[in-house]
């Protein structure tokens, strides 16, 4: 549910066009016809691979936006994911939904931490929320 939840608020974050499309009570179409949660969790999916691609195509700077907090013996480490951007790389190297949009307002105030696990070439292994 919570991955559904997740998929909705970064598309009313980032005013994805699907909203706009409506019955005459103001529901999105979209919702309307999904059937189950099966289906709703589809639909995220889908939106989820559709931004991790679109993000990996993305320039950035390794490090920018992070803060390493431990650092182990094999050059793993913890970083701390400080900003949208940062989130979003993390979604493109992991595949999942956290940059979408949905933690952006709250890793920016620091009501939320957000960490990574990266080993010794900087890839992430584990995200932690």
């Amino acid at each position: 549910m919570r991955h559904v939840a997740d998929w909705i608020e970064a598309a009313r974050v980032n005013n994805e066009e699907w909203l706009q499309r409506c019955d005459e009570q103001g529901r999105p179409l979209k919702l309307l016809k999904i059937g189950s949660l099966a289906q709703a969790i589809a639909e995220a999916d889908k939106a989820m691979r559709r931004f991790a691609f679109n993000a990996a195509a993305a320039p950035h700077i390794d490090g920018e936006g992070e803060e390493s907090v431990m650092t182990f013996a094999d050059g793993s480490r913890i970083v701390r994911l400080l900003t949208p951007a940062a989130l979003d790389r993390e979604s493109a190297m992991m595949g999942h939904c956290v940059g979408q949009g949905a933690y952006d307002a709250a890793v920016k105030d620091r009501s939320r931490i957000i960490y990574s696990l990266r080993d010794a070439k900087n890839k992430a292994h584990v995200t932690l929320t």
